[in-house]
């Protein structure tokens, strides 16, 4: 897994989905493990290769994870995952952000994950018409100011009741 760990240097901006993560690995995992899991997740959509696919191809035309560090004196630190166009495709670049936002929240390797920021080529920006407002604008119109605009909260599909759940969260 560490040929998954690169720098940004030489890396081509313009070919690469660059998500920024605040991210607390769950019990006594490192913070470089769940960066691994989460990178090979949300780009490949499993850890474990398939029988078709060969480590190398894997390794070649997989995420990067330019960064996995903890912040100073923190039980939590930052994951930086490039994920390549050609993984994603520029026409399905909704589905590919759907996988970022949502896709890891269902595993177990993370006690707490937040997307802090995404960077998206060119390529795929020149295809947006927006956005109308930005940030700053939908801030306006939702008028919210002091906390993120978008939250999820997962809980387990099948024998947690709602209650139990909100007497956790």
């Amino acid at each position: 897994m560490r040929r998954l760990f690169s720098s940004s240097e030489g890396l081509e901006p313009n070919r690469y989905v660059i998500a920024r993560y605040r991210i607390s690995a769950a019990n006594d995992q490192a913070l470089r493990e769940s960066a691994t899991r989460l990178a090979l997740l949300t780009a490949l959509g499993t850890v474990d290769p398939l029988p078709i696919e060969t480590l190398d191809a894997r390794f070649e035309h997989g995420p990067r994870i330019l960064e996995a560090s903890h912040f100073a004196g923190q039980s939590f630190g930052e994951a930086t995952i490039a994920v390549p166009l050609e993984i994603i495709g520029t026409n399905d670049i909704v589905a590919m952000l759907l996988n970022t936002l949502l896709f890891s929240a269902e595993y177990n390797f993370v006690k707490d994950i937040r997307l802090r920021s995404i960077d998206l080529p060119d390529t795929i920006l020149d295809q947006i018409d927006g956005p109308t407002f930005g940030t700053e604008g939908l801030r306006e119109v939702t008028q919210v100011w002091d906390r993120p605009m978008l939250t999820l909260i997962m809980k387990p599909r099948a024998g947690v009741p709602l209650k139990a759940l909100h007497r956790i969260v």
